[in-house]
């Protein structure tokens, strides 16, 4: 019999974009590779660019768990924070009723304090988790201004972030910064730890002739160029500014050509900036 999991996370298929591409490989891969049955618990798509797909309640023998959610994942902070609080509420619920059916829980740093589900479900009912980290709570926040070091509001969450990974089994980070970052909150996480670097599908991702290449056809310019390529989300905490300063400084070399694709909350004063630089191509995802 296959122990039984649960994923609990954001964005998953279609939301292909961010974690939701990675939870959607992932899970996918495990299902059919592994002794485990994984179910899938996460929130309606919020990015417009992703919703033409057919939202379905299963993918590839994936069965999906979709819960609605108040606010909005994008804009102001007050809708941010209603977004993340009613999805833990609506994740809360469910779990908690539905615990008997899972071995154990996977779950993503994101919503802030989406961990404290698998926090209470362990103290409660024993039940293990792994947690996934991709975001560093409270620091982005602190980092860019919203909350001040020493306010009650950062050491309330610091406190949080810090029992969510106390409490999980393992815990994995993306990169060797981030892992840097997170041992150095508490003793003894470090046993706890696991560097998972974010992959791509070597099977689908490889490399092909040029005169093949319909995405050159497309964007002829970028024919016999290095390219330096940035493709991702361009939130409020990435620093486009940088690549765009990078850029600049490349404008009188003919052979560089910068690629940025994406979306978020600096893709317009990306787009903006660069429109008047002859080596950078802006596109949405």
């Amino acid at each position: 019999m296959k122990n039984k999991l649960l994923l609990i996370c954001q964005h998953f298929y279609p939301e292909m974009v961010s974690t939701g591409l990675h939870m959607t490989e992932l899970v996918t891969s495990l299902n059919n590779n592994f002794n485990i049955e994984i179910e899938v618990l996460c929130s309606y798509p919020s990015k417009e660019n992703f919703t033409d797909k057919e939202i379905t309640d299963s993918y590839k023998n994936v069965n999906i768990i979709r819960k609605k959610s108040n606010g909005k994942e994008h804009g102001s902070v007050a809708n941010r924070l209603l977004f993340g609080f009613s999805f833990f509420v609506r994740v809360l619920t469910y779990t908690v009723f539905q615990q008997k059916k899972y071995t154990g829980f996977i779950i993503t740093t994101n919503p802030p304090f989406l961990g404290l589900t698998t926090v209470l479900l362990k103290k409660l009912f024993g039940k293990p988790y792994f947690l996934i980290v991709y975001d560093v709570y409270p620091d982005l926040a602190i980092k860019m201004g919203i909350l001040k070091q020493d306010s009650l509001a950062a050491k309330l969450w610091r406190f949080i972030s810090i029992s969510i990974l106390k409490s999980a089994n393992r815990f994995s980070v993306i990169g060797r910064d981030m892992e840097r970052i997170i041992l150095n909150k508490a003793p003894g996480l470090e046993t706890k730890s696991v560097l998972i670097f974010n992959w791509s599908d070597a099977g689908h991702i490889k490399p092909i002739a040029i005169e093949e290449n319909l995405f050159l056809k497309q964007y002829p310019q970028l024919k016999n160029k290095f390219l330096f390529v940035y493709s991702g989300n361009m939130g409020r905490t990435h620093n486009m500014e940088d690549i765009l300063n990078l850029a600049k400084a490349f404008e009188t070399e003919n052979d560089y050509m910068f690629l940025i694709i994406g979306g978020g909350a600096k893709f317009d004063k990306v787009k903006e900036e660069s429109k008047m630089q002859k080596n950078v191509i802006v596109l949405n995802y």
